[in-house]
């Protein structure tokens, strides 16, 4: 049987249950750090359901039982009580975003960020052809493979300088597997191509992962426009789910793919300036909805939140890192 102190330290996916904060008459409660934004949340526990306790810890757990009822009482709280503020609740997806599902309001033509998710499928980038769908990550293969071919010119410590949280993964080598690229035929030169492309020297997501080239596929798609991007990285939902690894990331694409000599298209200059203009938007704050009311919209309905077997609740009691970028 699993005793409380037993789920103390358990990982999943990018969430790891730190402390075990109370006993209750009707849950465990647990501080819960997401590991990627160094963020807590409240995990709880229902201690009457057995999935939870009759063997070993379960892993992910599962919590909607207790805290469904929670969710819906937190969206009619704020909702209908003026200058209320219910303790928000998140539902997790895929052990990593934290969708809001108690909180009527939204920034004006933002959106959610599993609406970006679904809009842009997991793996779905080792399917599309490089010439495609010319966007900010076809961009990237690109410049990488060109400056590969270069390799005596450029040297390989400036190289992996150059690209260094940016190559490797498994999207990304399917995705040149799959590209047509002219890959030499030479056995040694070709080997040490592909060893460039595939080096990874951190622990971050790979740059298919990155929200930003999701948000930047559906741009190039005409999914979203440049001001509802924007407008979404400005919704503290939404920045809340940014990474540090994911800022970096898209930080170092944008400076590479500016100083890069030996890859041009047409479309570069297009989406170099519409990345530009979304960096920008990390140079301000998120709106605060008590500060600044009118940049928010209520939603009428509440989002699916039965459709997430583990939800977490916002923990008052620890601070809250904002990405927020410093002029240099």
């Amino acid at each position: 049987m699993a005793r409380p102190e037993d789920y103390v330290g358990k990982s999943f996916g990018f969430f790891q249950i730190e402390e075990h904060m109370s006993y209750g008459a009707e849950a465990e409660v647990y501080s819960c750090r997401h590991l990627l934004t160094e963020r807590y949340y409240v995990l709880r526990l229902d201690i009457h359901d057995n999935n939870l306790w009759d063997n070993e810890p379960l892993i992910p757990p599962i919590n909607a039982s207790l805290e469904h009822n929670g969710a819906k009482d937190s969206w009619e709280i704020n909702k209908h009580m003026r200058h209320a503020n219910a303790v928000p609740y998140y539902g997790v997806r895929d052990n990593r975003y934290l969708i809001p599902v108690s909180s009527p309001f939204r920034v004006k033509g933002a959106w959610d960020i599993d609406q970006v998710l679904d809009a842009v499928p997991l793996n779905s980038e080792i399917f599309i052809g490089l010439m495609d769908s010319m966007g900010i990550y076809e961009d990237a293969i690109m410049a990488m493979y060109a400056e590969a071919l270069h390799i005596n010119e450029i040297g390989e410590e400036n190289y992996k300088k150059r690209w260094e949280y940016l190559t490797g993964g498994n999207i990304l080598m399917s995705k040149i597997r799959n590209s047509g690229l002219s890959i030499p035929t030479n056995e040694i030169k070709r080997n040490n191509i592909l060893q460039l492309l595939s080096f990874k020297d951190s622990n971050s997501p790979e740059l298919a992962d990155n929200i930003f080239i999701k948000l930047f596929r559906c741009l190039v798609w005409q999914k979203m426009s440049l001001g509802h991007i924007i407008n979404t990285l400005m919704c503290p939902h939404f920045r809340s789910n940014i990474t540090p690894s994911e800022v970096r990331q898209i930080i170092q694409l944008f400076n590479s793919l500016q100083g890069t000599s030996f890859y041009t298209c047409e479309t570069l200059n297009r989406n170099l300036l519409w990345l530009q203009d979304i960096l920008q938007s990390l140079f301000h704050k998120p709106f605060d909805r008590d500060k600044e009311p009118e940049h928010f919209e209520e939603i009428e309905k509440q989002p699916n939140y039965t459709k997430y077997s583990l939800l977490l609740q916002m923990h008052l009691g620890k601070p809250y890192p904002v990405i927020l970028l410093q002029p240099l």
